[in-house]
C-alpha cells in the first residue's frame, strides 16, 4: 500500500511529520503499489484550507504551515530500502516540493520494520521512524482541522476511495471530535476476520475427522468381512477337497458296480446251471442251490447299500456345490464393497489434496530466468531490476555477489583463505558494503 505524509518544518528546521492518509490503491501486489495522482492535489487542498481557517489571534507568522512533507508505502516480507522504481516515484515527487524538501517513509509490518529515507540517492541508507511531534495550540489545531477536512472528502466520495486515515499522536482528540478511529477499527476488523478463518477451519477440521471416524469404521467392517471371508476360502478349499475325494469315491464305486454286475451275470449263469441240476435231482445240486440264493441275497443287499452310497455321496456333491455358488456371489459382493470403499478413500484424498502451483516452483524459474538474463549481454542491468525487482529486492546480498561475478564487477572472494572470527566479521562487513555499492550503481543506471 502506498499513501502520503503531512507535517511541517519546525523552528530548527527539521521535517516534522504528523499525519496522513491511505488513499484507494489502483494497482496493489507484494513488489508494487499505485494510487492516482488527483490525491496529491486533493489533500493539498485540504491542507490549504486548515492554514487558512485556524490563524495566530494575535497576529504572528511564526506558526508552520502544514504541507505534503512525504510519501509512505509497504515491503510486506521485502525488508527496508528503496528499488529503482522507488528512487524514480522519489525524485519525481521531490520535483513537485519548492524546497527540495520531501520523505520517503518504507514500512515492512510482516518483520516488523520501518525506516525514514531523505534522499533517493542512499537506497539503503535509512534512520528510524520514531518520535513524538511537540505542537503548539495552533498548530495542532490546524492539523485537527486538516483531519476534518480529509473526513469530510470521504464523506463525499466514501470511505472506499479513503480506507484508512494516519492520525497518530492526535488519535485521541480525533475521535474526541466525532470522528473513527481507523487503527483501531482495522484492528477489530482484523481479529474478527481472524476469528472467521479459525471456526472455518475448525469445522473443515471437524468435518475432516467425522470422515476420517466413518472411513476407520468401514475399514474396520471390512476387515471383518475380509477375516470372514478368508475362512470361507479357506473352508472352500478344504470343501474342494472333499467334493474331489467325493467324485474318486464315485468313480470308484461305479468300478465296483461294473464288477458287481459281471458277478452277479455269473452268478446266475451258475444259479442257471445249478438249476439244471436240481432238475435233475441231485441232492448236492439242491443244497448248492440253497448256497447259491443265499449268496445272490448277500450280494443284492450289497448292492442296495453300495447305491445308497452312490446317492447320499451325490447329495453331498450337489450340496457342496451349491455352497461354491453362494461364495462366488459373497465374493462378487466383496468386490463392489472394495470398488465403493475405494471412490470414498480418492474422495477425501482428492479433498485434502491442494491444487495451488508450487510457490518454490515459481520461485526455481524465477532464479533460472534471472539467470538466463545475467548471462546475456543485450539486456541491460535496468532491464533486469526491472523485470525480477521482487526476487533481487529479497535477495540483495546474493543477487550483487551474482551481478559482480557475472558481469564482471568483481573477482569471487577465495574459498581457500583460513581466518579467524574478527577477520571473518570483517570480511561479512566488507562484502556487504561491496554488494550494497553494487546494487546502489545499478539502481542509477
Amino acid at each position: 500500500m502506498g499513501g502520503l505524509l503531512f507535517g511541517h518544518v519546525d523552528g530548527e528546521g527539521r521535517n516534522v511529520c504528523v499525519v496522513g492518509l491511505f488513499p484507494k490503491q489502483t494497482e496493489a501486489s507484494p513488489g508494487y503499489c499505485e494510487f492516482e495522482g488527483k490525491w496529491m492535489a486533493v489533500a493539498a487542498a485540504a491542507a490549504g484550507r486548515a492554514n487558512d481557517s485556524v490563524q495566530d489571534p494575535e497576529g504572528g507568522s511564526e506558526t508552520p504551515t502544514i504541507r505534503v512533507i512525504g510519501w509512505i508505502h509497504t515491503h510486506p516480507g521485502l525488508d527496508i530500502f528503496l528499488s529503482g522504481i522507488d528512487v524514480a516515484t522519489y525524485r519525481q515527487n521531490m520535483e513537485y516540493s519548492p524546497d527540495g524538501r520531501f520523505i520517503a517513509v518504507v514500512v515492512d509490518p510482516l518483520m516488523g520494520k520501518d525506516g525514514v529515507f531523505l534522499t533517493p540517492n542512499k537506497p539503503n541508507t535509512y534512520s528510524s521512524a520514531s518520535g513524538i511531534a511537540i505542537l503548539d495550540g495552533i498548530l495542532r489545531e490546524r492539523y485537527l482541522a486538516f483531519l476534518a477536512e480529509i473526513e469530510a472528502v470521504r464523506d463525499r466520495v466514501g470511505r472506499d476511495e479513503i480506507p484508512f486515515v494516519i492520525s497518530g499522536d492526535l488519535s485521541r482528540d480525533h475521535v474526541a471530535r466525532g470522528f473513527n478511529d481507523d487503527y483501531m477499527q482495522h484492528n477489530f476488523d482484523s481479529i474478527h476476520s481472524m476469528k472467521l478463518d479459525l471456526n472455518s477451519a475448525q469445522d473443515a477440521i471437524s468435518d475432516l475427522s467425522e470422515d476420517l471416524g466413518d472411513i476407520r469404521d468401514a475399514i474396520k467392517e471390512i476387515g471383518g468381512e475380509v477375516v470372514k471371508l478368508r475362512r470361507e476360502i479357506a473352508l472352500t478349499n478344504t470343501n474342494e477337497g472333499e467334493i474331489k475325494r467325493l467324485h474318486e469315491g464315485a468313480e470308484s464305486f461305479d468300478r465296483e458296480f461294473v464288477k458287481i454286475s459281471q458277478r452277479i451275470e455269473e452268478l446266475r449263469e451258475f444259479h442257471d446251471q445249478s438249476a439244471a441240476e436240481q432238475r435233475s435231482g441231485s441232492k448236492a445240486a439242491t443244497l448248492a442251490n440253497k448256497k447259491l440264493a443265499e449268496r445272490v441275497n448277500a450280494l443284492s443287499d450289497e448292492f442296495v447299500k453300495l447305491r445308497a452310497w452312490q446317492d447320499h455321496d451325490r447329495d453331498n456333491a450337489n450340496k457342496m456345490g451349491a455352497k461354491c455358488a453362494r461364495l462366488e456371489g459373497d465374493l462378487e459382493i466383496q468386490r463392489k464393497r472394495n470398488v465403493q470403499l475405494g471412490a470414498v478413500v480418492e474422495r477425501i484424498g482428492s479433498q485434502a489434496r491442494v491444487t495451488r502451483a508450487s510457490r518454490k516452483q515459481m520461485e526455481h524459474e524465477g532464479w533460472d530466468e534471472l539467470h538466463r538474463k545475467l548471462n546475456d549481454a543485450d539486456v541491460s542491468n535496468m532491464e533486469i531490476l526491472n523485470s525480477h525487482f521482487a526476487l533481487i529486492a529479497m535477495n540483495q546480498q546474493f543477487c550483487g555477489v551474482a551481478f559482480k561475478r557475472i558481469r564482471g564487477n568483481g573477482a569471487a572472494p577465495s574459498e581457500g583463505a583460513k581466518a579467524g572470527p574478527g577477520q571473518i566479521a570483517d570480511r561479512y562487513a566488507k562484502l556487504r558494503d561491496s554488494v550494497g555499492v553494487v546494487l546502489s550503481s545499478l539502481f542509477h543506471r
